[in-house]
């Protein structure tokens, strides 16, 4: 009969025991101590409502009474004791992490399964641990210099970038995961190796600007542009050079260009420059009140302007009677 049951279910319902059996299986790995507290019967009108609510107040007296004094003593100051998992301290920023990643997950499915939150807390374990590499990987690239002012040569920051890599990745694999060896992680590296490489992308396009020759290459050519191209109009204007009339159009158009090309070079150079500085000046504050003071007195104007237009339009009506 038990078989002949079993082969009614379907398959949804064969794949949630099993996974429950597994859980229930590998339970004891997952905690280093583990505490028991055996509740009464809460009472069919609680197990068996598809309503309830959480609200204690049908369940049986007996279940009620355990609970009272089950609470006081998880609550009491001997029983709180620092949360570990994978032999790491329980962290708020860790403990959000998981509630976050936990919230999500339930809010997916009508009945969570205890498969469903161990998952999630491997998930939000592992991008723990990734953030962590991060920060270790921009303190190996801190260390080797490439925040200060200094150029580094291109070979010299690839090396160190990779060295900084290794190191990373080995830190990821040893740090310790819930879950660590399963799929998730080498899911999690294949993004953390993808993250390093587009941080290593930011610091090359820093250390490529600390170059002198790239900063002023530039303008240093329009300028060079633009003083050949006057000076080849002016020799033509004062007669000192004969220039024929195509030469002396290509130049004017160049020297056009030159000057448009160096705007720009400053536009990109300076423009970002400007703006943090204008945020975080004290005359963006005076800036700002001159501005909604001009605006308040023109305001104030048209509204007199307005007046005195309806008090005309009202005397020509009445024909100049007061």
């Amino acid at each position: 009969d038990s078989f002949t049951s079993f082969q009614l279910m379907s398959w949804n319902e064969i794949q949630y025991i099993q996974e429950h059996v597994e859980v229930r299986k590998n339970i004891e790995k997952y905690f280093n101590q583990k505490y028991c507290c055996c509740l009464p019967d809460p009472g069919r009108i609680v197990s068996e409502n598809k309503d309830f609510n959480g609200v204690l107040k049908p369940a049986n007296t007996s279940f009620k009474n355990e609970i009272k004094n089950f609470v006081p003593s998880i609550m009491s100051p001997d029983r709180l004791l620092v949360r570990k998992i994978d032999g790491e301290s329980m962290t708020v920023s860790r403990l959000f992490g998981n509630l976050r990643l936990w919230t999500s997950r339930l809010n997916k499915l009508n009945h969570p399964e205890p498969r469903t939150i161990y998952l999630a807390s491997t998930e939000s374990e592992h991008y723990l641990a990734m953030e962590a590499a991060m920060r270790f990987y921009n303190t190996q690239m801190i260390a080797a210099g490439c925040h200060t002012m200094d150029y580094m040569p291109a070979t010299r920051l690839l090396g160190v970038h990779e060295e900084a890599k290794d190191k990373t990745i080995a830190y990821y694999n040893r740090k310790p995961k819930m879950g660590d060896g399963e799929m998730i992680t080498g899911i999690i590296r294949e993004k953390l190796e993808l993250a390093i490489s587009k941080r290593y992308i930011e610091y090359f396009e820093q250390n490529r600007n600390k170059r002198l020759w790239d900063v002023i290459r530039v303008p240093l050519y329009c300028m060079i542009i633009f003083l050949l191209c006057i000076s080849v109009q002016y020799s033509h204007v004062s007669g000192l050079l004969e220039v024929p009339y195509v030469t002396y159009n290509t130049a004017w158009w160049l020297s056009l260009v030159s000057i448009v090309m160096f705007f720009l070079w400053f536009k990109e150079m300076f423009l970002p420059i400007a703006r943090g500085w204008w945020e975080h000046s004290p005359f963006r504050i005076l800036w700002y009140f001159i501005v909604n003071f001009v605006r308040s007195i023109r305001l104030v104007w048209a509204g007199f302007v307005m007046l005195q237009h309806i008090l005309v339009v009202l005397y020509k009506l009445t024909s100049g009677r007061p």
